[in-house]
């Protein structure tokens, strides 16, 4: 996802992964691409190859669209991460396609959370009281 802050929070934790001697691929939006070269790790374009308004380009809020993407595409995410032999997954929480295909694949995986109110007893209630929300098909399958 083309989000900064979110993009940002994960950028120390690829550098200090790449200064400990560790292969970094890091599957992200292509505008990051030149941050994660110059870290040392390897950077795969994700969302030019698998598009997000492909997978889901109703839902609302947006941040629903994901895991429609994950859906529509953790197969061929899994492939990629099973040919780089990949022994690890952090992700960001709205990767979804990222815990989906680490708890498939059997990898350990980790969460890195970007900050926001994720209890569901604070946040589920407002958010279910708005009626913008809506879902596409795909993402309630």
């Amino acid at each position: 996802m083309p989000e900064d802050g979110h993009f940002k929070q994960l950028y120390a934790l690829i550098c200090d992964l790449v200064n400990s001697g560790s292969s970094v691929h890091v599957f992200t939006h292509r505008r990051y691409m030149s941050e994660i070269k110059h870290a040392g790790a390897i950077a795969v374009d994700l969302f030019s190859r698998y598009s997000l308004e492909e997978a889901d380009g109703e839902s609302s809020p947006f941040p629903c669209r994901y895991v429609s993407f994950a859906a529509a595409f953790a197969t061929n995410i899994i492939r990629e991460l099973q040919e780089i032999h990949a022994g690890l997954v952090i992700y960001e929480t709205f990767a979804v396609v990222g815990r989906v295909a680490a708890q498939i694949l059997g990898l350990p995986y980790v969460n890195v959370s970007p900050g926001h109110n994720l209890d569901p007893a604070h946040y589920l209630p407002p958010q279910n009281a708005l009626t913008r929300s809506r879902f596409s098909a795909s993402a309630l399958q």
